[in-house]
């Protein structure tokens, strides 16, 4: 489904009052018509696509998930997966902010992940995984977040990336769901 009001472009953006995911109110509509048509879940980016809000349908209820909550199931979900499949590469790498959740690098010490913190900003992000290459450090790049909205699980664009984040939230909540560990909807 797509917010009728926001399907066209507006330069405007009139129908919030901020563009940016990190505002839920930014999301108020789409997470209207998730209720109406008791979808699973919704997602809002900022308009240059780069940042993704998450809103989820807990049986009729809209829950927001806030940076620090998508990336540590991102995170968890990417882990989990590459292990179960038997597809963990040798020196897996995941990237954080210094001020984002913690969590995280318990999960990556967990399935055997080195964890880097860089200062806030894909720049640094990006700037640390270029560095540990020149230096010929043994990294697999996985995953890098930070706490405001911005989550990048791919090594083709060193910024963050919503459109990708949104792609792979679906595929994990579609995982758990086939899996029947959550439910969703009314």
């Amino acid at each position: 489904e797509i917010v009728p009001e926001q399907a066209q472009a507006d330069s405007n953006f009139s129908t919030v009052k901020f563009p940016n995911p990190e505002y839920e109110e930014a999301l108020t509509l789409a997470k209207n018509l998730m209720l109406k048509t008791n979808a699973d879940l919704c997602y809002g980016t900022d308009p240059d696509c780069d940042r993704l809000g998450v809103y989820i349908n807990h049986k009729g209820q809209a829950f927001n998930l806030n940076g620090n909550q998508i990336a540590v199931l991102l995170l968890h979900y990417v882990l989990s997966n590459k292990k179960a499949q038997n597809k963990m590469p040798a020196h897996p790498l995941v990237i954080k902010s210094i001020v984002t959740s913690e969590l995280q690098t318990t999960i990556a010490k967990a399935y055997g992940a080195r964890m880097e913190n860089t200062l806030t900003g894909f720049k640094w992000m990006g700037l640390r995984l270029t560095e540990l290459e020149q230096q010929k450090v043994p990294v697999d790049f996985i995953f890098a977040s930070e706490e405001s909205y911005g989550y990048l699980n791919h090594n083709q664009v060193r910024d963050k990336d919503g459109i990708c984040a949104a792609v792979l939230f679906s595929e994990m909540a579609l995982y758990y769901k086939t899996l029947g560990t959550i439910v969703t909807g009314k």
